[in-house]
């Protein structure tokens, strides 16, 4: 038997050991035609199932040298598959919309997409996860399971996890960044707030029922030299309005500003000096009468300041006299004043002033109350 096949079309003139007869055929051939036919209708039978195999799908499979080839290559079908040399092989889908990215999907040139057949991995309940160009697992993980991988390229996201399960593994409810309510206390070592301040004051912290009742923050815009950012505590009333101002603490001075204050006193900065007429006193027209006195002592680089005075008199006035004097301009009342009485230690005088022109008699009871600070 022949070991080489070489194709011919047609029998040779002449074929060694077979006489030819005059129509160029072998002499008493039909044994031999027998064999040759079995052998010819068996090799036809095998064409017609390659055909049939080869018309979709794997068949023969070519190979080309580069991604450029491959694109521009012909004759290929929806199903067909090339190899491409050290890149691995690929399959063709017409038609196709996904994007070109030159590695791992590439156009073809009769139309569709040359996919290579490791792009699209599928797992478990067919979850597909697909590579990127840097071969990493990039998107659409559509099953139940939750692998390593899909955790660190971030495909796992909210929306794919069951109600509640992060909260049921964590075993507490977080709280959001941008703002939430708590239902328990919180300790913490140490709280900043940023809320920065303006000229009418931002609320750092709240103490609130229905709404805002107390707050405190910062006040007045700095401008350098210490000034501004004040700290502040403001009262609020039952549909949570701002009232108004209870103190402020300077930090350009360190002075502390209130409102109001209610109760008993007597300290060394801060006190007060009064007196009342136990028995009725006549005091001469044009002239005054010493009610009481005292002596302060005023430290090094400090002044004595009259803050307030309530008084009482049947038409005569108050006058409160250091080196500088205050007199009143009524016979009653309750005056805040902010004025210098003296800049050094001195004698501090409560006087009645007539300044009438007749003798008036003062009733007991009435009476000066001075308030004096030492600043």
């Amino acid at each position: 038997m022949p070991k080489t096949l070489n194709p011919q079309n047609a029998f040779p003139p002449n074929i060694p050991n077979f006489p030819i007869s005059g129509n160029n055929e072998p002499i008493a051939i039909e044994p031999l035609e027998n064999a040759v036919q079995a052998v010819l209708n068996r090799t036809e039978n095998l064409h017609v199932r390659l055909s049939e195999a080869e018309t979709q799908g794997v068949k023969r499979v070519r190979t080309v040298a580069s991604l450029a080839a491959l694109s521009a290559a012909t004759g290929f079908v929806n199903g067909d598959v090339c190899d491409v040399g050290e890149y691995g092989r690929y399959r063709l889908y017409n038609p196709s919309s996904l994007p070109a990215d030159g590695l791992w999907v590439l156009t073809a040139s009769g139309g569709g997409r040359w996919v290579h057949t490791l792009r699209d991995m599928w797992g478990i309940g067919n979850g597909l996860a697909t590579l990127d160009s840097s071969q990493r697992l990039a998107q659409d993980v559509r099953d139940a399971s939750i692998l390593t991988q899909h955790i660190a390229n971030q495909a796992v996201t909210s929306a794919k996890l069951a109600p509640g399960s992060v909260v049921g593994h964590l075993g507490y409810t977080p709280l959001n960044r941008s703002g939430d309510t708590m239902t328990g206390a919180l300790s913490l070592p140490k709280v900043n707030t940023t809320a920065g301040t303006s000229g009418s004051g931002n609320r750092h912290i709240e103490l609130r029922t229905s709404g805002p009742r107390w707050a405190f923050g910062l006040g007045g815009n700095e401008s350098g030299s210490n000034a501004g950012a004040s700290f502040f505590l403001w009262r609020y009333d039952d549909a949570g309005n701002f009232i108004g101002e209870v103190f402020r603490a300077e930090r350009n001075s360190g002075r502390v500003i209130v409102s109001e204050i209610s109760g008993r006193y007597d300290h060394q900065n801060r006190f007060v000096v009064q007196s009342y007429l136990s028995n009725s006193v006549t005091i001469p027209a044009n002239s005054s009468y010493l009610i009481a006195f005292t002596m302060i002592l005023v430290p090094s680089g400090r002044a004595i300041y009259l803050r307030r005075v309530r008084y009482v008199f049947t038409t005569l006035l108050p006058r409160v006299q250091a080196t500088n004097t205050w007199t009143g301009s009524a016979n009653y009342d309750d005056v805040a004043v902010d004025t210098l009485l003296a800049s050094s230690s001195s004698y501090v005088y409560l006087y009645i002033v007539n300044n009438t022109s007749n003798s008036v008699v003062v009733s007991s009871g009435h009476g000066i109350w001075a308030e004096l600070e030492i600043r």
